[in-house]
């Protein structure tokens, strides 16, 4: 699998996660959501569902992600993300609500 993997319709974008997304390809992830970043779509959905290894770094990734579309008037979510999955462990074992934080799709 990519690292990233992207799906576009006329109005939103599904970015799929490789199974690593830690601090060593941090870079490259960062990398492609600055490409992600200029698609002209209003909502950007987030699966998470293949990560199995993650970290600290990933979390504030997404989270800078947020941040900057709320400035540009788009939407971000997080969809396919159980808590049980390694996404969310990661956040607990930091102590970071991010459901407070991000938007989450059911």
């Amino acid at each position: 699998m990519a690292l990233v993997r992207c799906r576009k319709n006329s109005h939103s974008i599904i970015i799929s996660f490789s199974s690593d997304t830690t601090v060593k390809i941090a870079y490259r992830l960062k990398a492609a959501l600055l490409r992600i970043l200029k698609e002209p779509v209003v909502h950007f959905r987030f699966d998470l569902s293949q990560i199995v290894d993650t970290d600290i770094t990933f979390i504030q990734l997404l989270i800078s992600f947020s941040k900057m579309i709320n400035n540009n008037e788009q939407r971000m979510s997080v969809m396919m993300c159980a808590d049980d999955s390694a996404f969310m462990q990661t956040c607990n074992l930091c102590g970071i609500d991010i459901r407070s934080i991000l938007e989450f799709e059911g």
